[in-house]
């Protein structure tokens, strides 16, 4: 069974011969430390540069895939956002931000333009890499996703958390106009993408959710976001589609199972126990988790061992995925995720 079909098959609701991995970043001095070969550093998150920089990066990581047996790579396909936020560089150079920009409707206006134009850098940027990640992929038996953004999080950032939930309330229009941009945007690129390359699968990364309850309500949810996750499946159709949530996302997972989100990751393990949403809803998703990142970080090899072989023996070979609790950061301990390859490699 190739990397592809397992992952196809696992999000399938299918056995598979191994439990695949998946991840949604891998830290360049991760990747570096086990190809033995420079990588550019980034924040975890799947690079996307110039094409030609993005070639060598690509090739970096289906490297990694071969060493450690990682079944799946991803493109970004992300809007910029940093047009709304104000941003801050951390010491790898990575913009973080900081604040919404957007806290009226004159600033909206304001901005709006500019958005539109970057929209328009950030698409041809996007199709311009996949082209080579179709390309390089094409012979490689690995699973290949796209990752959209989050709808959500993307337009509470633009705004600020406070100023977005109250103009909820005081001002849904302003809101509403936010969140279409963020929407139109994913879905037309992904619509674009699909129609032009080959995709296994659709990744979405959206927090939705505190570590106790979903950071708005359920309610507020159907009538601003969900929307667009609906367009987005009827977009993707049958392509599995794996949304990346933090948090307890157990209040909306009814919800988003409807609209037809197929794989969950992280199952963050301070806020969900994997092993019972797998138990009550294992014949209709596919839980990806869930090793604490902390764990891999700080733990030793033997308390690392141990966990991952609890979610090997409990979660089975049939409707899961491996993965981090989140992803593959800069402090992980190599001997860590040697051991994750380890244990994931033994068949059956």
């Amino acid at each position: 069974m190739t990397s592809r079909e397992r992952i196809i098959r696992a999000l399938n609701l299918e056995e598979v011969d191994k439990i695949p991995w998946i991840e949604l970043g891998f830290h360049g001095k991760i990747v570096s430390e086990i190809i033995g070969e420079e990588v550019i550093l980034n924040s975890g998150f799947h690079f996307l540069g110039e094409p030609e920089e993005y070639e060598k990066y690509i090739k970096q990581m289906i490297k990694l895939t071969k060493k450690i047996g990682l079944d799946a790579l991803h493109l970004k396909c992300w809007a910029p956002t940093w047009t709304f936020i104000e941003t801050s560089s951390s010491r790898d150079s990575i913009a973080f931000g900081t604040a919404g920009k957007i806290k009226n409707e004159k600033e909206f206006k304001n901005l709006e333009p500019e958005f539109i134009k970057n929209c328009e850098v950030s698409r041809s940027r996007i199709l311009q890499c996949a082209e080579v990640f179709d390309r390089v992929m094409k012979n490689e038996e690995i699973a290949r996703g796209y990752d959209i953004g989050g709808v959500f999080t993307e337009s509470w950032e633009s705004m600020g958390f406070e100023n977005f939930c109250i103009s909820m309330e005081e001002n849904p229009e302003l809101v509403k106009k936010v969140i279409s941009l963020f929407g139109n945007f994913y879905n037309g690129i992904i619509e674009e993408v699909i129609s032009k390359f080959k995709v296994d699968f659709v990744y979405s990364a959206d927090d939705l959710a505190f570590k106790t309850s979903p950071f708005i309500s359920l309610e507020k949810l159907r009538e601003f976001i969900f929307p667009y996750f609906k367009e987005t499946k009827k977009i993707i159709g049958d392509i599995p589609w794996i949304l990346h949530c933090d948090g307890n996302i157990l209040p909306i997972i009814e919800d988003l199972i409807e609209i037809g989100i197929k794989g969950f990751h992280p199952m963050e393990p301070q806020a969900i126990n994997i092993f019972e949403v797998k138990k009550k809803y294992g014949d209709r998703i596919c839980v990806i988790g869930n090793l604490d990142v902390d764990l891999i970080e700080r733990g030793d090899k033997e308390a690392a061992r141990k966990e991952i072989k609890k979610l090997v023996e409990n979660l089975g070979y049939k409707g899961y995925i491996f993965s981090s609790g989140n992803s593959i950061t800069e402090g992980a301990k190599l001997e860590n995720i040697l051991a994750i390859a380890e244990i994931l490699n033994k068949k059956g």
